[in-house]
């Protein structure tokens, strides 16, 4: 079964929710896929979410006439405020990414627009290194916490052998 054969037997059956149920999950946990986001787009375009299509159909780089409208919504939501802030409105995991595993033309696009791409990028580089120190402390804690209990125990397990040996003699 290929990659999209359970969303288009869904489609066949009818069951548009199914459809974007399966392709919202692959969405949150999938590498930068612009046929999956092409695909998602088109959903949410026939279910008429045209603010959410036109941001997955901007991702998907796939530009023709039926998603010219979605996708200048979204881009007009976000251009006339600070070019950055449309950043903001992709889906995280897509934030953390590497910007060169997009797809050219989305990030031309986006520079198009007034975006720094350059700043951006250092913010996901340094969410990343944020994360890992985050992870690193959490687990520097966890060893401290394990070390005293270790420490507490053989204090305890040396009062208790010297109450045992001193009971002998006296």
């Amino acid at each position: 079964m290929s990659n999209y054969e359970n969303v288009d037997a869904a489609l066949q059956r009818g069951e548009l929710w199914r459809a974007k149920e399966i392709l919202r999950g692959r969405v949150g946990r999938s590498e930068y896929d612009s046929l999956l986001f092409e695909k998602y787009g088109v959903i949410l375009l026939r279910t008429a979410d045209l603010y959410e299509a036109g941001k997955f159909l901007f991702l998907s780089g796939v530009r023709n006439e039926e998603y010219a409208q979605p996708i200048q919504l979204f881009v007009d939501r976000h251009r006339r405020r600070q070019p950055n802030r449309i950043w903001y409105a992709f889906p995280r995991h897509v934030q953390r990414m590497n910007i060169t595993q997009w797809p050219k033309s989305v990030v031309e696009e986006l520079a198009n627009f007034g975006v720094d791409i350059e700043s951006l990028q250092r913010a996901r580089e340094s969410y990343a290194f944020r994360k890992s120190s985050a992870k690193n402390k959490a687990l520097l804690y966890f060893a401290l916490v394990f070390l005293f209990v270790i420490i507490v125990a053989f204090f305890v397990g040396v009062g208790v052998g010297l109450k045992a040996i001193l009971a002998w003699f006296f």
